[in-house]
């Protein structure tokens, strides 16, 4: 046995002919992964990667390329599935994200939401998104000017609810509500700390729930997300109420993104039976 591929390649059987037309399909199949065309093109004969001059030795090299580059792109994806796995488990059990704060006796989580909670988080928005720009690009005279805002009801408001345990506000948003004690102690940083826990909680897990469960139809939905949680509601028998206020988004969609992969599931298990009993 010899040590060059190329000689290895020709005693396998193999040929300019059969190496190229399996790059064609390894091609095919990256681009349909969104691999971009410039890193392809670079790969193949000619290409900035592979100025091999003799024909066989350039398709084993591009063959050698897009088989490495498959390989990455199958680790990936079995990293986000996993990833996105965890994501479900997390988003089903209502799983917070923990966090340190600097301000005595604070609370070390931030939890997922519901529907009608972040709706409310959107109206304390506005105070807190000048509190956090300020904070990511300002000396300490800055920091200090800002103080007032920091200690403001609305900014204590937002970090009481997303740290308060369970989907809903903890208070009743038709009276007066007095937060927490160690909300007037929060930093600029504290803020940007809940900020990016609320992020990973209540729109990150959500985002890779999707894209490991796609939807069916090619036409994006019309529907709001209020409309699609009504519609969830129905199908998993809950009354909206219950779930736009009581279920966190999260867990929301989980649920109807695992009955929905069910669904397809056993649709093409039956699909499949229905074939193998027609042959």
């Amino acid at each position: 046995m010899t040590d060059s591929p190329v000689l290895e390649s020709l005693e396998a059987g193999w040929s300019v002919a059969t190496i190229t037309e399996r790059c064609r399909v390894l091609h095919g199949t990256l681009h349909a992964r969104k691999v971009p065309t410039p890193e392809l093109d670079a790969m193949a004969p000619g290409g900035a990667q592979n100025q091999t001059a003799d024909p066989l030795g350039a398709a084993v090299v591009w063959y050698a390329h897009l088989r490495a580059r498959f390989e990455l792109e199958q680790h990936r994806a079995a990293e986000a599935t996993a990833r996105a796995q965890a994501d479900v488990a997390a988003a089903l059990s209502a799983e917070p994200v923990p966090v340190r704060l600097q301000a005595l006796d604070a609370p070390t989580a931030v939890y997922p939401k519901s529907y009608h909670a972040l709706r409310f988080l959107d109206t304390l928005d506005h105070a807190l998104r000048r509190v956090v720009a300020v904070a990511q690009d300002a000396d300490d005279v800055g920091v200090e000017a800002f103080a007032p805002l920091v200690e403001s009801l609305a900014v204590r408001l937002w970090a009481w609810i997303l740290t308060s345990e369970g989907p809903e506000l903890p208070f009743d948003e038709h009276k007066d509500a007095e937060p927490p004690a160690w909300t007037k102690a929060l930093t600029p940083e504290d803020l940007l700390t809940l900020f990016e826990a609320h992020l990973e909680v209540n729109r990150g897990r959500v985002t890779r729930i999707a894209q490991l469960f796609p939807g069916e139809g090619t036409h994006e939905s019309r529907l709001s997300l209020a409309g699609f949680l009504g519609t969830t509601a129905q199908e998993l028998g809950h009354r909206p109420f219950d779930l736009l206020r009581r279920w966190s988004v999260g867990e929301a969609f989980a649920q109807a993104a695992v009955a929905a992969q069910s669904a397809r599931e056993a649709r093409a298990a039956a699909d499949e039976a229905a074939r193998a009993k027609a042959s």
